[in-house]
Formats: C-alpha cells, sequence, structure tokens
C-alpha cells in the first residue's frame, strides 16, 4: 500500500464517522446531493420532502459536519 492508498483508507474512515453522526434524513440528502451531485427535486420524493426541506437538510447535515470539525473530533484533518 503506498501514501496514497492510506491517505484515501483515512479519508474514507473519517467520512464515514462523520456521516454516522448524522440523522439518517440528514445523512441520505447530504450524499446524494453532495456526494452523488442529485439535485434536490431527485431527492425530495425518497424522502418525501419537498425540494425546500431537502435542501435544509442538506445545509443541516454540513453544518453537524463543520462543527465537527470545529470541535476537533476524528474527522477533523478531513472535512
Amino acid at each position: 500500500m503506498n501514501s496514497d492508498d492510506g491517505l484515501a483508507d483515512s479519508v474514507g474512515s473519517a467520512l464515514l464517522t462523520a456521516l454516522s453522526t448524522l440523522p439518517p434524513a440528514e445523512r441520505l440528502a447530504f450524499v446524494l446531493h453532495v456526494l452523488l451531485g442529485l439535485p434536490y427535486r431527485e431527492i425530495a420524493p425518497l424522502l418525501n420532502r419537498s425540494p425546500a426541506a431537502t435542501r435544509r437538510l442538506v445545509t443541516r447535515a454540513r453544518h453537524h459536519m463543520t462543527d465537527a470539525k470545529a470541535r476537533g473530533g476524528p474527522t477533523a484533518g478531513f472535512l
């Protein structure tokens, strides 16, 4: 394993740790929008929410992830 593989593993682990702290709806909205690039209007029906409510979920998820980084949690170096 080269150093890039180790870094990728560390980043992946940190991301999974951070995602595991999110409530399920926030986690799903965050992954689908931020990581996979789906628009809110396509995610909303999956969550039984409006596109605006879905956008708020993603915003909350980003705040939770940023807060974890600011607290120096396990993801602090990666998010």
